[in-house]
């Protein structure tokens, strides 16, 4: 799913070589975005704590975080590396160290937001 939040990629969103998007002025699933890592990211978050670990519940996490993985995997690798640790203790259903592992998770992803929008503030 994209967003319209091209003008937070780190390479200008929308490509010249994919006509939908441009014309939508959208971000593609794999352009370099922190504000849309963000985003996957939170709604990952909420969904591990808001639910029981059920097998439904953690496939959305999982795919949440892989998302997020997409949008970091270039511009900021640390958060992807991150998100895909993280991805691999929620799918393994390890509980300990949990909230501390999405603690440091959220407060890199905000830092690196703030980074990069501190123009904006």
């Amino acid at each position: 799913m994209s967003c319209g939040c091209s003008r937070h990629s780190t390479d200008g969103g929308a490509s010249k070589t994919n006509v939908h998007y441009e014309e939508a002025g959208k971000t593609k699933p794999l352009d370099q975005c922190i504000a849309c890592a963000w985003k996957h990211i939170a709604d990952a978050r909420e969904a591990w704590s808001e639910f029981t670990y059920t097998n439904e519940n953690r496939t959305h996490v999982l795919g949440q975080l892989q998302l997020a993985i997409h949008h970091t995997y270039r511009g900021w690798k640390h958060i992807a590396e991150q998100c895909r640790h993280l991805s691999h203790a929620v799918q393994q259903g390890m509980e300990a160290g949990m909230a501390e592992k999405w603690s440091a998770l959220i407060e890199e992803v905000c830092d690196e937001y703030n980074k990069a929008h501190k123009e904006e503030k």
